[in-house]
């Protein structure tokens, strides 16, 4: 009867130690790799638009701790954001997020929560949030938003060359170029003679030469200037000549 009891302690105390020794590394206490906390050393960046984005690698605690990581949730002003499977946000194996240089991330404020999993236990998470600030573009900080005159009317006589104030762009980094899409005189349809007729120059100004053919009348001309680096972003403008 002693056998059999010293038996059956033996092998309950080897079923016990082989339990503890197949249990999730994990949960053992002590274990130095159990993650712990996951940060970035800059936790935020700024980026341009079309320029590739990358940050710094992630740093997990404790550095033995075998993680991967994903971007589990992105917001854009503050508002949920859908990032895009192309050209959107990438995370590798470091931790590290990219974005390629033909990205399409729009201008904003981005704020990624990147999760840091545990591969020896699954339940094992842990987050970190990273901002990443894209800039506006020079193209579209100097896109055209309005053409206007100041004044909008000019006087001048016959045969004598007068010469209007420059065009008012907004932004005044506009890049554009003007041109006349319709002329008329005492409201109707005119023909701009190719010689002694209204010009425009780069500045948006309307003149004509000293020995011009234009004769006495009121003419209304619209002006129209164009984008150079969006060629449908169009704004127009009216200016009136009275040549007496």
């Amino acid at each position: 009867m002693k056998r059999v009891v010293k038996l059956m302690s033996f092998i309950l105390i080897i079923s016990a130690v082989f339990m503890a020794c197949s249990k999730d590394d994990d949960d053992i206490p002590g274990n130095t790799s159990k993650l712990s906390s996951i940060k970035y050393g800059t936790s935020k960046l700024e980026a341009k638009p079309k320029v590739a984005i990358i940050s710094k690698s992630a740093t997990i605690s404790p550095k033995g701790a075998a993680v991967s990581f994903k971007i589990s949730k992105v917001t854009k002003d503050k508002k949920d954001f859908t990032n895009p499977k192309i050209g959107g946000f990438k995370i590798d194996s470091k931790g590290v997020v990219t974005a390629t240089k033909d990205h399409k991330l729009e201008a904003g404020t981005y704020e990624l929560t990147i999760t840091a999993v545990a591969k020896k236990n699954k339940k094992n998470t842990k987050t970190a949030m990273l901002t990443i600030v894209v800039s506006k573009s020079e193209t579209s900080k100097s896109r055209l938003n309005s053409l206007t005159y100041s004044p909008n009317k000019l006087d001048g006589k016959q045969k004598v060359e007068f010469t209007s104030k420059d065009a008012v762009l907004s932004p005044k980094s506009a890049s554009v170029t003007f041109k006349f899409i319709g002329i008329y005189k005492e409201k109707k349809k005119f023909k701009n003679p190719k010689n002694g007729g209204f010009k425009i120059d780069s500045k948006g100004r309307i003149f004509a030469s000293k020995n011009h053919n234009l004769s006495a009348g009121t003419y209304r001309i619209k002006v129209s200037a164009t984008d150079k680096n969006d060629k449908k972003n169009k704004k127009e403008a009216k200016y009136t000549v009275v040549i007496k």
